[in-house]
């Protein structure tokens, strides 16, 4: 299969990235090398999107998300906050070959798979269907439920924590209960609204899926937690994006000026919610201070934190932190002894949390970092080029999970949490459901 030229060039720029990063270590602070990077960054996301003409490439958003983060990370800007220490060297090498590995190993998982644009329709004739018209009833319910379980969420707490003036104090409590699970279970359905507008042939269904879509949306950012409203948006961006006929210049044109609003929609989303959720910023200077110094602070600490991890934790040698996901089915990590199962981020002094490299360290060690990051670059490719020739329930889930897996990796091991099997699941049940696969 013909590789494209824009391909070629992704994989040249990539490589050289690496290595001017590994040179320029000595000269990490200065904001001309920085700039650079993110230069380079800036052209191999434009380059990823020719490649694919999807802004949803898992690729895209590890170029965007993961290289982004080890371009500001490792500087090191004492006045925003006294982080005590800086990178060294034994995590720059532990932080490259993972690059190195997850980029090889997506490449390996995509295969050259969907070269040719998801769905394609060609012109005068009508998209081809992919899971039935039943589908839109079936999101309606799921919608519908976790809209109502929101609503009696709130009654049973009797707060809205966004709402409050002081969401810091709330919203932990808030998403503690029985209700709000079954609006966290039910997040996953937004991978299926744009598929199931398009293959339905009821105006008001519809407008239903629309309306609903946006209620699930609102109330999610109502819960005072950016991550669970992020999920939410990057469930419904990936699948939008992967539907859209991408063979038609208008849809393409008119998907990047989409891509651009929402990428605004997000920025001051996180701003808004950032200055409003800790009631003690009362000035307008303090808020807007914060907010642009929390950019650096969500990225910077938590390499530190996993280079702390590095120091004084001794890996275990056999899985476990990593495959909670498993056996958080039969048992609350709270449960286990804790000379077995550690609070590992309270134990190394964590300011905030690590990165996604902290929880298979501490299983395998630096085996266990490149194991993890090729089986989520491996599977994230694999999502992707199966989605754009073929998509099913399952791959559809797993590709929006590897998104928001991609979109923590600074910060976070999102794969640890038990619901994303639920989802998967689910995923499969769905294309089960589905009566009417292909016209």
């Amino acid at each position: 299969m013909r590789t494209s030229k824009y391909a070629i060039y992704e994989f040249l720029l990539f490589h050289f990235f690496v290595v001017f990063y590994w040179l320029s270590f000595p000269q990490k602070d200065s904001w001309a090398v920085t700039g650079l990077l993110f230069l380079m960054i800036a052209v191999l996301l434009i380059l990823e999107y020719l490649r694919t003409r999807i802004f949803v490439s898992p690729l895209f958003f590890w170029i965007a998300f993961w290289l982004g983060a080890i371009a500001l990370g490792r500087m090191f800007l004492t006045e925003a906050y006294p982080l005590h220490q800086e990178w060294s060297e034994p995590l720059l090498r532990l932080v490259l070959a993972n690059t190195v590995v997850f980029y090889w190993a997506f490449l390996l998982g995509e295969r050259g798979k969907g070269d040719a644009a998801c769905l394609p329709a060609d012109a005068g004739t009508r998209p081809i269907r992919v899971f039935g018209r039943d589908l839109a009833d079936l999101v309606l319910v799921m919608l519908a439920l976790a809209s109502v379980a929101f609503i009696v969420n709130v009654l049973y707490m009797g707060v809205v924590p966004q709402l409050s003036g002081d969401a810091n104090a709330t919203r932990g409590s808030f998403i503690a209960t029985r209700y709000y699970r079954i609006v966290s279970l039910m997040r996953f359905s937004l991978l299926f609204v744009p598929p199931a507008i398009r293959d339905t042939d009821s105006k008001e269904k519809k407008v239903c899926l629309v309306v609903l879509t946006g209620i699930y949306l609102f109330e999610e950012m109502l819960s005072g937690w950016r991550g669970f409203t992020l999920q939410a948006i990057i469930l419904l961006a990936t699948s939008y994006f992967l539907f859209s006929d991408i063979t038609d210049t208008k849809i393409r044109r008119r998907n990047l000026l989409v891509a651009l609003l929402a990428g605004l929609a997000v920025i001051a989303f996180i701003v808004y919610v950032t200055v409003t959720r800790d009631s003690t910023f009362d000035s307008f200077e303090r808020r807007v201070r914060y907010a642009i110094e929390n950019f650096y602070l969500y990225v910077a600490p938590n390499f530190l934190n996993f280079q702390t991890a590095m120091q004084k934790v001794q890996p275990k040698g056999y899985l476990l932190y990593t495959v909670e996901a498993f056996w958080g089915f039969f048992r609350n990590p709270w449960e286990i002894p804790q000379y077995v199962y550690a609070d590992i981020e309270y134990n190394i002094g964590a300011y905030n949390v690590c990165t996604y490299l902290l929880e298979p360290f501490c299983d395998l060690g630096l085996s266990g970092t490149l194991l993890w990051s090729a089986v989520i670059a491996f599977f994230s490719g694999e999502a992707f080029g199966r989605c754009r020739r073929n998509p099913s329930g399952f791959w559809l889930v797993l590709l929006g999970i590897m998104n928001i897996t991609i979109f923590y990796l600074h910060n976070n091991f999102f794969l640890r949490s038990t619901s994303l099997l639920l989802w998967l699941a689910a995923g499969g049940v769905i294309s089960l459901l589905s009566t009417e696969k292909r016209e």
